[in-house]
């Protein structure tokens, strides 16, 4: 999955939008999107490599194709829990889930097709890798990349942390002893991107969405509480673009 696929990401909040957005809405947003993403703007240029370029396009390519199409949308607001019951008694049966020209025995068949190799040995999709640790002298701890040694006051901060800027997230990443160099490998987002984010250069950061995602994959890479850590740095960075 992509680091800007995250489960809180959707196609409304990729294009700037609400649910209520109209047909014309929606493809003005989508028209602003493909601009602000083209591989040829200098803004995108310097802060995603032309890999990641394709792949926020290619997402915003799928959000225009799902909100642009009644039956799509429908479907993917009903999976996004934004119809209320009235709505879902107006609607048909399976009208979501079959496909037209599928008899529903046909379309049982193709479901069950699609598990096939899965579900009979009981596989998750999730694979594990077990592979040989060292122990830690006491008082050290690991990430990914590199080892370091616990200070216990700042565990406590980072713990404790309400709001908190780029500055703290790179004060986090230096304390781990982790190289910016292979954060950035590791995350599949460019050096001046990440770079921007701890010296608090927001306006060189991707839109909200995008900002947050980064964010979040930068944290698990840490090893942080995701939520907590994001959800500080979001209040920072809503007060900053709203000033």
């Amino acid at each position: 999955m992509s680091m800007y696929q995250e489960e809180e990401t959707s196609f409304y909040d990729l294009l700037e939008i609400s649910p209520s957005a109209g047909p014309t809405e929606i493809y003005e947003a989508y028209q602003r999107a493909r601009e602000t993403y083209s591989p040829h703007s200098a803004a995108i240029y310097s802060m995603f490599t032309e890999e990641e370029a394709r792949e926020l396009l290619r997402l915003v390519d799928e959000a225009y194709s799902t909100l642009s199409n009644r039956s799509r949308k429908r479907a993917y607001d009903l999976r996004l829990g934004l119809l209320d019951d009235e709505e879902l008694k107006n609607e048909t049966p399976n009208a979501y889930h079959s496909h037209p020209n599928k008899s529903p025995e046909k379309q049982d068949s193709l479901v069950e097709e699609r598990k096939v190799g899965r579900a009979e040995e009981g596989w998750t999709g999730i694979v594990k890798v077990h592979r040989k640790v060292d122990p830690l002298p006491e008082g050290q701890e690991r990430t990914r990349f590199s080892t370091y040694t616990v200070d216990a006051q700042f565990e406590k901060d980072i713990e404790d942390v309400e709001e908190c800027d780029g500055s703290f997230l790179q004060k986090i990443r230096e304390y781990k002893n982790v190289p910016l160099q292979e954060l950035s490998e590791a995350m599949k987002t460019s050096r001046s991107t990440l770079r921007a984010l701890e010296e608090n250069e927001l306006d060189r950061l991707p839109v909200q969405v995008f900002t947050r995602g980064i964010v979040v994959q930068y944290c698990r890479m840490l090893g942080l509480d995701e939520h907590k850590v994001v959800a500080a740095y979001m209040t920072y960075y809503k007060s900053q673009k709203s000033t």
